[in-house]
């Protein structure tokens, strides 16, 4: 069996075993993912043979297959820099014609840059707003280790709900926090836990480090850039004669969540792309950059997908935060187990010590209309 699989960005360890399965069963693959995917997944295991020249002087099947006549059985990994998904379309299928030759299972794993990657997921009329909704790791598909058992009943002690859409945030929280370096991005109606997720995130990644939480709607237009990059001493009217650490700078070694992310002015928009592909931020007023490395975690309530057609979100940002999305769900995604949510969330308000609500109770209860989601909900 032959098949190319483009890969929604996701888990490394779960590629991992599905290319291991691929191999068991004796397949011809190959796997494209995003960049950013690309270079998670080879952090991932070191055993991965990557080749470290480009695609630029000879076909791709050449470098993956140059000892074809020797039985291998690895999984090999290249990024190609294709600057169109038909140069890709054609290299993969190249690729696989030659892999027939070969008395082995052929296994590859190719990174294509971020604008190739969804113009080929375009291509393939997947829906974007549908990708998000399912889980980039599928619960069904994972056994757990003990300890993963034992976190996954922690983080539903503070992100509970009951049904799947609930429980594959929970495992994603649990794959956010694996991949410690990995962009996050969370979206979610206004109410369903957004923050209690980054939190949860950077608590279950054993960081020690600081949390710092960014609004992105609540601070000025004017002084957003000093809050989040500081400034150097007399940089401008009024500035401090010893300068300002900005947030991003406080948060080196830690997490940076910027919440609603969605209500960036245009310009700040240019600064924070630049901060998360160089890791460096500029004070204003210097002249220097300075080295960063915090862990981004970013959320919204808006459609950011939207907001690139209207022209009020940058896309090549928008692309760059999609490296691990997770969907917090609202109380109408989840109106059949409503009742035990409700049901769930007065026994952790009464710890436990008060009755249990009768169902008339909950019925009416469940009829209300929870504009403010779980939040609400937890307030009511």
């Amino acid at each position: 069996m032959q098949a190319v699989q483009i890969l929604r960005d996701g888990s490394a360890k779960l590629l991992k075993a599905e290319c291991s399965q691929a191999l068991f069963k004796g397949n011809d693959c190959v796997y494209i993912l995003s960049a950013d995917a690309y270079e998670q997944f080879i952090i991932s295991d070191p055993s991965i043979k990557q080749h470290s020249d480009k695609v630029d002087k000879k076909p791709l099947a050449q470098y993956l297959l140059s000892n074809k006549k020797s039985r291998r059985e690895t999984i090999e990994a290249i990024f190609a820099p294709f600057s169109s998904v038909g140069r890709l379309q054609q290299a993969a299928a190249r690729l696989l014609e030659h892999a027939r030759e070969c008395d082995f299972p052929c296994i590859m794993v190719v990174g294509v840059p971020e604008k190739v990657y969804h113009q080929l997921l375009e291509q393939k009329d997947l829906p974007r707003e549908e990708e998000d909704k399912e889980a980039s790791c599928q619960e069904s598909d994972i056994v757990l280790s003990p300890y993963q058992q034992e976190l996954l009943r922690e983080v539903a002690q503070s992100f509970c709900g009951i049904g799947r859409d609930a429980e594959r945030v929970r495992m994603q929280i649990i794959e956010a926090a694996a991949n410690n370096t990995t962009t996050v991005t969370i979206l979610g109606d206004t109410g369903t836990g957004k923050e209690v997720v980054a939190r949860l995130i950077h608590r279950y990644s054993r960081n020690d480090e600081k949390f710092i939480i960014v609004n992105c709607g609540a601070i000025p237009e004017t002084l957003f850039e000093s809050e989040l990059f500081g400034y150097e001493p007399y940089a401008f009217s009024g500035a401090s004669i010893h300068g300002k650490q900005g947030l991003w700078e406080v948060a080196n070694g830690g997490t940076l969540f910027l919440d609603e992310i969605g209500d960036l002015p245009p310009e700040a928009q240019v600064k924070i792309l630049r901060a998360l592909e160089n890791k460096v931020i500029r004070r204003i007023g210097g002249t220097e950059d300075i080295k960063v490395n915090a862990r981004v975690i970013v959320a919204t309530h808006r459609n950011l997908k939207q907001m690139v057609e209207e022209g009020t979100f940058r896309e090549d940002l928008f692309y760059r935060l999609r490296v691990l999305v997770i969907r917090t769900p609202s109380i109408t995604d989840n109106y059949d187990h409503l009742a035990q949510d409700i049901q769930s969330f007065w026994r952790d308000v009464t710890e436990g010590k008060g009755p249990e609500f009768s169902p008339q109770v909950l019925d009416l209860l469940a009829k209300r209309s929870w504009t403010g989601n779980y939040r609400d909900l937890k307030n009511f």
